[in-house]
């Protein structure tokens, strides 16, 4: 999910995604809490999961959110050096010459640029196998409205319940419950971006309850 316009100050959060955070022009503001002192720069990567503040309330910013079980979330994820990396400048520079004028910026514009500079070297997650094939499901399932009970998933997976949520929390880094609930809201998010009413996204993701 790509979202971009005017910025503002994003409290202490955290979410099951690998962040890159891009100033369109000028400089955020990110650190991991209150008490830390704040990193000024053109963009940041951020680790899934790990708490962070972001202040860009004096500037464009785009922000992406990747899937770290993605291809482009296993490509972020080799340029992260620690729970929060700062994008070198010269990088910053170039993505922001592609971009163009962030008040005129368009969705061709912004997904030629991840095809561009994000994708050009991505490479596939290293997942364990029978975990791939239940993302896969997931996939293609989250939108019907169908539950995910454990007995249901580790059977498709081949693998009994507790070795099941074993291999899938150490591979993926969330309990599965945890992991539905994420999807749940993304595509929550994507039926509101789509114009969906409040209502129906809240439905969207209550399935998940």
């Amino acid at each position: 999910m790509i979202v971009w316009g005017p910025g503002y100050v994003w409290s202490k959060h955290r979410h099951h995604s690998v962040q890159l955070a891009l100033a369109i022009q000028g400089r955020l503001g990110v650190r991991s809490g209150p008490r830390q002192k704040w990193i000024h720069c053109g963009a940041v990567l951020i680790q899934p999961d790990a708490f962070h503040e972001i202040d860009g309330s004096k500037v464009n910013v785009l922000l992406t959110f990747v899937d770290k079980e993605s291809d482009l979330g296993a490509t972020l994820l080799e340029n992260i050096e620690s729970k929060i990396t700062t994008v070198p400048n010269g990088t910053v520079a170039v993505w922001r010459q592609y971009l163009g004028d962030p008040t005129n910026l368009t969705a061709e514009r912004v997904e030629s640029w991840v095809r561009q500079y994000l994708l050009s070297n991505r490479r596939a997650p290293n997942l364990h196998p029978k975990v791939r094939r239940i993302l896969q499901m997931v996939q293609e399932e989250l939108a019907t409205g169908r539950s995910f009970p454990l007995r249901r998933v580790a059977g498709i997976a081949g693998l009994s319940e507790s070795r099941f949520m074993h291999v899938f929390t150490e591979s993926v880094g969330v309990p599965l419950r945890s992991y539905i609930l994420w999807r749940r809201l993304q595509l929550a998010c994507s039926e509101i971006m789509n114009a969906a009413s409040i209502t129906d996204a809240d439905t969207v993701f209550a399935a998940s309850a």
